[in-house]
């Protein structure tokens, strides 16, 4: 399972959610500097005890630009924004089958086995597709 967080500054022009009607005003920013903090219990198969993973976010792993997030968290953004788009997500405003496309493909890293560029072939048949419906064509030349 892969979990995909974006942490959003209260006053960021990124933030698409509506504040709620009567949300409490943010605390001062915690002078530790942690942005949140993440814990998480699993359980390999087989296994009856629950593992648990503790760890603050903080400065140190935030990127101010996307293109520098470690290849494998861009590429299962890709993954993820796929998804989004295969069942209409209102929230990728002008995000596209070609920039899913693009994001893997610049993100493909070692592929042994070209699952990876499958993947890319993928978003890009989609996007054809999609500029098919919107045409009103089903491409039998019609």
């Amino acid at each position: 399972m892969t979990a995909i967080y974006e942490i959003v500054a209260p006053d960021s022009p990124a933030r698409m959610v509506e504040p709620l009607r009567y949300e409490a005003r943010p605390q001062a920013a915690d002078p530790s500097g942690e942005y949140a903090f993440v814990r998480l219990r699993y359980k390999r198969p087989g296994e009856a005890e629950s593992r648990l993973i503790e760890t603050p976010v903080t400065q140190a792993d935030a990127v101010s630009r996307f293109e520098d997030a470690d290849g494998e968290v861009r590429f299962a953004v890709a993954a993820a924004a796929y998804a989004q788009l295969l069942r209409g997500d209102p929230y990728l405003n002008d995000f596209g089958f070609s920039d899913a496309a693009a994001i893997a493909n610049g993100a493909r890293g070692e592929d042994p086995f070209g699952l990876r560029g499958e993947f890319v072939q993928l978003a890009r048949l989609a996007e054809t597709a999609a500029a098919q419906e919107r045409l009103g064509s089903s491409g039998r030349g019609e």
